[in-house]
């Protein structure tokens, strides 16, 4: 055994809070569509989710939201609030809730920014030409949703899986591996987004969870608008959370 888990307190509660720790412990770090630091491990959050009341829950160091996709997945309202821009813009896109119809129109604007440039005759074959043709298709469109709440996490679901394509291309040559098929794996990476959007569970009165951007030392929510509080405070002495956001 790579660790041992101690008690103490009340019994219950120390048991469900020991069995989050062993499930976060023990959790393959898969990573999800966009990789994010200090992630807390969805099963860890469902058992933590299991001892607290229903209704709103508040994550004030939301991160890249996978408390608040948890508590969606459960029927409660979500409220996630970070300092940073990044984290709104992952966690936004993750507690996005369109319906089929607003799914299917992701793939198809992905598509069209993978086509034939009709000036050029030419496709995007770098990340470079591809951003531009992802900002090209998204000036034209809305994407309805709660991330208007706040810019950071304003909804651009091409973007979204720019970045995590880009990501992974970058961790795929720091494999050693050769370089990546830039359309290929956009749309591949799209097309998983697509399919998680599909899978996601019907909203509850709303399309997502409701995103803020401050410190939460200074987060200011109306007297009675919260149920419930569940959050992984941030690590700075361990992650450099600075290089993630300029990767």
């Amino acid at each position: 055994m790579r660790y041992a888990v101690s008690t103490d307190g009340h019994a219950a509660a120390a048991a469900s809070l020991a069995g989050s720790l062993r499930a976060q412990w023990d959790a393959v770090p898969t990573g999800g569509l966009y990789s994010y630091p200090a992630r807390l491990a969805p099963s860890a959050a469902e058992l933590l989710l299991e001892e607290l009341p229903r209704g709103t829950l508040l994550d004030p160091f939301c991160g890249s939201g996978t408390t608040l996709v948890e508590a969606l997945r459960t029927g409660r309202r979500a409220t996630g609030s970070d300092a940073s821009p990044l984290a709104l813009f992952v966690a936004a896109h993750r507690t996005w809730r369109p319906d089929e119809r607003c799914a299917d129109e992701v793939w198809e604007s992905a598509v069209e920014a993978t086509r034939e440039d009709s000036a050029t005759a030419r496709r995007p074959r770098s990340w470079a030409a591809l951003a531009k043709a992802v900002t090209r298709v998204e000036a034209t469109q809305r994407w309805p949703g709660r991330g208007e709440s706040c810019e950071a996490a304003r909804l651009a679901p091409l973007s979204f899986c720019l970045a995590a394509a880009m990501q992974r291309s970058e961790r795929h040559k720091l494999s050693g591996n050769a370089a990546v098929d830039v359309i290929g794996l956009f749309r591949s990476v799209a097309r998983e987004y697509v399919e998680t959007l599909r899978a996601a569970p019907e909203p509850d009165g709303a399309d997502g969870a409701l995103l803020l951007h401050s410190d939460a030392r200074r987060l200011e929510l109306p007297s009675g608008s919260v149920d419930a509080l569940l959050t992984s405070p941030p690590y700075p002495g361990v992650y450099d959370y600075l290089s993630v956001a300029r990767e």
